[in-house]
């Protein structure tokens, strides 16, 4: 089930879903998904988050939360940043993981 909306300019959608997991006891588990991004200074800035959270086998929590912010310096070309921060995505270590990066990018 998934709902596109709106909160003070900023476009948002939520989605919760079954998720099957082919784990050594497989099982449908559910998944939550959240989405907003915003544009700021006449649609040079981007601020976009988004946040994806289930379970497995009905026991481990996981998720996975993007964060980034793009400015656009010519027409398609934008520099900015995106971290990505986990919890058991890549592996059941019940840490948190942050990736964060800076780069440029291209709209072809």
């Amino acid at each position: 089930m998934e709902y596109s909306f709106q909160v003070r300019g900023a476009f948002c959608n939520a989605y919760i879903a079954a998720r099957y997991t082919s784990s050594a006891t497989a099982s449908y588990d559910p998944m939550l998904a959240l989405y907003t991004g915003r544009n700021f200074l006449a649609g040079k800035l981007l601020v976009a988050n988004s946040l994806e959270a289930w379970t497995t086998a009905g026991k481990l929590a996981s998720w996975e939360l993007e964060s980034e912010a793009w400015y656009t310096v010519a027409r398609d070309l934008s520099v900015g940043t995106y971290i990505r921060t986990t919890r058991n995505v890549y592996s059941p270590s019940n840490r948190w993981l942050i990736y964060p990066s800076v780069g440029m990018r291209y709209a072809f």
